[in-house]
């Protein structure tokens, strides 16, 4: 059975099972999968438990991502992890997440770390990142599909349900496809490194 972001959620609200738990089994399920290249840096684990465990002083009616674990690709920034875009020397790290970041964590959601990627985004294969390439979940033989190696992984593997992923272009990969428009940013915020399209990868087209 598919584990929804919808079944997680309402899972969450319900107090069945709680953020902290989901978060803890995101992390567990990482460590059982045994990739080391699906993901380039992961967050420290008791910090983003501690951060799902905060949202118990939150009204859960009002974040619609309450509890969600949430994979980032390396060429989005969040605060605290660096960016690489699959390339060493380009790393930096951010003192602040990307907009879209941002927004994902005031709606619920928890970061757990940053996806290999092939390298600036640039490919259609997932196997050009000085970082690994990703296994095929489901094919040992089958290249991962690119640019969002990680991102498909981590969501097929069923590390996370949800992943945020930058496109370099409008593209169809071989494992995944672009799903969602462009955002359009208010005035005010602050500039975006890296390219414009940010669409969601998941498991299901309604998420």
């Amino acid at each position: 059975m598919t584990e929804t972001i919808a079944d997680l959620v309402a899972a969450h609200r319900a107090g069945t099972v709680t953020p902290a738990q989901t978060v803890a089994r995101s992390f567990q399920r990482i460590r059982d999968h045994n990739d080391p290249a699906v993901f380039i840096s992961l967050r420290d684990e008791k910090s983003a438990i501690a951060e799902a465990e905060a949202l118990s002083g939150k009204d859960p009616a009002t974040l619609p991502l309450y509890g969600i674990p949430v994979a980032v690709k390396d060429n989005i920034d969040v605060a605290g992890l660096p960016t690489t875009a699959a390339c060493p020397a380009f790393a930096y790290t951010p003192a602040h997440d990307a907009t879209a970041v941002a927004r994902m964590r005031a709606a619920g959601a928890i970061v757990i770390g940053k996806t290999n990627l092939d390298q600036f985004a640039t490919g259609l294969v997932g196997v050009r990142s000085p970082y690994g390439i990703p296994n095929n979940p489901l094919r040992g033989d089958l290249i991962p599909g690119g640019s969002s190696s990680g991102s498909a992984v981590a969501v097929s593997a069923a590390s996370e349900p949800r992943h945020s992923r930058r496109a370099t272009r409008r593209k169809t990969s071989p494992t995944q496809a672009d799903a969602m428009p462009s955002p359009t940013y208010p005035p005010d915020a602050p500039p975006q490194r890296g390219y414009a399209a940010l669409p969601i990868a998941a498991r299901r087209c309604a998420e």
